[in-house]
């Protein structure tokens, strides 16, 4: 009997596995028929973030090319070596920074210093 059921589950389990596979193709077509992300949520429940996914690997993007990029607008002035100030960059400075890398500028600077 417990044979039995655990046969019934794994094969529930296996038609689980296809409902998904062909959920994405649905949402693919879906969108590409002109049905909005938050239209396809609503009707399906499925999660914005879901969608974002099943789209984007449709499209082969690499993750880390997903993500927007980061703001490289900010440069540290050393004017006054005690008390370095983030500011914003120059405009086409090639040595500009995001903030994160700025503050770890002058925290490294200041680290040499003691």
């Amino acid at each position: 009997m417990m044979h039995e059921e655990k046969a019934a589950a794994e094969r529930e389990l296996t038609g689980y596995r296809e409902v998904v596979d062909r959920r994405d193709d649905m949402v693919r077509r879906a969108h590409g028929a002109g049905v909005s992300k938050h239209r396809i949520f609503v009707l399906t429940g499925i999660s914005r973030s879901t969608i974002d996914r099943i789209l984007e690997k449709e499209q082969n993007v690499p993750i880390e090319d997903r993500r927007r990029p980061r703001s490289r607008g900010y440069d540290v002035d050393w004017t006054d070596e005690s008390n370095p100030r983030i500011v914003p960059a120059e405009p086409g400075d090639q040595f500009a920074m995001t903030r994160t890398e700025a503050e770890q500028s002058i925290r490294d600077q200041q680290a040499e210093e003691n």
